[in-house]
């Protein structure tokens, strides 16, 4: 079987010219890793060695520094250049002693070896051209301070610079170019710094960026608001877990402060605290949020608690809290939940309305009296031994699921058969007298839904009650109409 050729990994491509190019092409020289092996005791490497020896790593290392240093730095030079045999180029103030070359640039000192340096070409720093320059210049001469400025500006002498370009427009006022590199724009034919130009465009000034005046006291409105809310959920936050792990006393206090509180911007990390665990938190919280009765948050914030909280007596105190707010955006989402195809869902809305007492929901509460849901198929009655019927204690309701018929001399009547619901399948309450029936019952029988808790709110709304009767509730309604407000703008028809 042949196989293909190995292939001879490629080295790299170097886009750039310069220090670094010939840093990843070279790493380090050969001089520099015999020295660093010598002086470790070790043999010169052989070009067949495959391992790293000793001493390349911290010469590749320095090669890299070199370089990078060498490319940040270029456009700082300052005077004498040294070249390195990595390849690395420096300008500064060079100082050279035995062993070793120092050179100083505009941020930074740097010390090399002497082996390890390739050249040192000395050359008048930037400074000294800058003040040698400058002193064969005429004070008129506009455009000479102004290319002096540019140089300066390449250099890295920016004090220099900007004073060359002050003298440019001591010399010509209208120097376009000095002026701009000061800074300055023309408006109206008049030279003007860029603070005085937004200003006379009725700007001001926020945090670095020009707006206008409105805006800039809407952005510091809202950025005391962020702060006062940290602030108040540092307080909430503290309160809460002293509820949970302080002691009684203390815990009992903080549920006083909790409760109490009624800071605007507390509202915010309040309902945030209505996830907690704890249910004494919770219920501190919902007497908080009775201090904020035109509060559209703390209203929904009160009917998602009366609508999903695992505990039943919370659920209860969040209906009391909606029933004080009589918030009308709450009203009209509790009248969308009880039209989810949810069971559970129209429950505890129907809870809710009619804790809220409003009688505009009495139409919508009659419409969901009681729904139907489809039944699963009857399975074969079980033969459990100790299981009266057939049923086990998970029986809730029983009805007729079908009619058998009785035949008798001149003639014939009709027998029901019941059944229940046995931990969701219907079974049969006396299988052994129908069991030759058994599979002609039909294949699903739909089942009604009665709402308890709407048939509450109608008897607490109407102080009528008519049952599960929807056209008796109905008929009422249409003749006591009168007795009831408009229906909110926006809610759903019942």
């Amino acid at each position: 079987m042949l196989r293909a050729p190995k292939k001879t990994p490629r080295e790299p491509r170097c886009e750039r010219g310069g220090p670094w190019c010939k840093a990843r092409r070279g790493g380090i020289s050969e001089d520099m890793a015999t020295r660093s092996n010598t002086a470790a005791g070790a043999a010169p490497p052989q070009p067949e060695r495959t391992s790293r020896p000793r001493g390349v790593f911290l010469g590749a290392l320095k090669t890299a520094k070199a370089a990078v240093l060498a490319a940040l730095l270029a456009s700082l030079a300052a005077g004498d250049v040294v070249t390195l045999k990595s390849g690395g180029v420096f300008e500064g103030k060079v100082t050279e002693s035995d062993d070793q070359v120092t050179i100083e640039t505009p941020h930074l000192t740097l010390n090399f070896e002497r082996s390890e340096v390739a050249g040192i070409t000395y050359r008048p720093a930037p400074s000294e051209v800058y003040d040698s320059r400058a002193g064969e210049l005429d004070a008129s001469d506009g455009e000479g301070w102004y290319q002096l400025g540019i140089y300066a500006t390449g250099k890295g002498l920016y004090r220099k610079a900007e004073e060359a370009f002050r003298k440019a427009v001591e010399a010509d006022p209208d120097h376009e170019g000095a002026r701009g590199e000061l800074g300055y724009v023309r408006v109206d034919g008049e030279w003007l710094t860029r603070a005085e130009a937004m200003e006379r465009r009725g700007l001001v000034n926020y945090r670095g960026r020009w707006m206008a005046p409105e805006e800039a006291e809407d952005l510091e409105a809202q950025a005391e608001a962020l702060t006062r809310v940290k602030e108040a959920r540092s307080r909430v936050r503290t309160l809460t877990f002293t509820i949970v792990n302080g002691t009684r006393e203390k815990s009992l206090e903080a549920r006083e402060k909790l409760a109490g509180m009624s800071d605007p911007a507390a509202l915010g990390p309040l309902v945030e605290e209505l996830e907690n665990d704890s249910a004494a938190v919770r219920l501190a919280i919902l007497e908080a949020l009775l201090n904020y009765p035109g509060e559209d948050a703390a209203a929904l914030a009160a009917l998602d608690v009366a609508m999903w909280d695992a505990d039943p007596n919370i659920r209860y105190r969040a209906r009391v809290v909606l029933n004080a707010f009589q918030n009308e955006r709450a009203f009209k989402t509790a009248l969308s939940a009880l039209q989810v195809d949810d069971d559970v869902t129209r429950f505890r809305a129907s809870e809710v309305l009619g804790s809220i007492g409003d009688p505009r929901a009495v139409p919508y509460l009659i419409k969901y009296l009681y729904w139907t849901r489809p039944a699963p198929a009857p399975a074969p009655p079980a033969r459990t031994s100790g299981r009266r019927h057939g049923l086990s204690r998970g029986v809730q309701k029983t009805f007729v699921i079908g009619i058998r018929a009785k035949v008798a001399p001149n003639a014939v009547g009709y027998e029901p058969i019941i059944g229940g619901l046995d931990h969701g399948r219907i079974v049969i309450l006396n299988p052994e007298q129908y069991e030759e029936e058994f599979y002609d019952f039909p294949a699903a029988i739909d089942r009604r839904v009665l709402n308890y808790e709407a048939l509450e709110a109608l008897r607490a709304l109407t102080g009528a009650n008519f049952r599960f009767d929807k056209r008796a509730w109905r008929n009422w309604y249409l003749a006591n109409a009168a007795r009831f407000k408009k229906l909110p703008e926006g809610a759903p028809g019942p």
